[in-house]
């Protein structure tokens, strides 16, 4: 089928482009969050340390290099190390 060529042909891009068939896949997920504001959303998000209480794989995180502590929201330039495991 024309859909089928068409698949075969993006693959053989990706592929001599050095990209997997995972760079066709996108996933999405969307949810409401009641009873805060946007920004202390982002804010809870964007802290390390409470990555392991939302991330059901997630162990520990700790920081890389120094001047950067990961109870604070991660910043442009600071690093850390997600240690990730079966929950």
């Amino acid at each position: 089928s024309v859909v089928a060529a068409a698949v075969l042909l993006a693959l053989m891009a990706l592929a001599a482009a050095g990209l997997g068939a995972a760079a066709l896949v996108e996933l999405r997920t969307t949810a409401t969050i009641r009873g805060t504001t946007p920004q202390r959303l982002h804010r809870f998000l964007a802290t390390p340390s409470n990555w392991p209480s939302i991330v059901a794989s997630s162990h520990s995180v700790r920081a890389v290099g120094g001047g950067y502590v990961p109870s604070e929201p991660l910043r442009v330039g600071a690093a850390v190390d997600e240690i990730f495991g079966a929950p």
